[in-house]
């Protein structure tokens, strides 16, 4: 991975999990289910990111 993209990751990495400590009391069943959306997209993005570096590691590539 090229030292650029690595620093994206890490600065998105980084970013996500701030703002999911931010949010972590927020729970499914609380009133403010905006805020739990939140909490679900970064998760998500987290989960992304996790699986393009494994990705990386055994050389798949998804270029088109």
């Amino acid at each position: 991975m090229k030292d650029r993209e690595e620093d994206i990751l890490v600065y998105l990495t980084d970013l996500f999990e701030e703002y999911l400590f931010e949010l972590k009391e927020i729970k499914e069943e609380d009133e403010n289910q905006f805020a739990y959306g939140e909490k679900v997209a970064y998760m998500e993005c987290l989960d992304l990111i996790r699986m393009w570096r494994e990705s990386q590691k055994r050389k798949v590539d998804f270029s088109v």
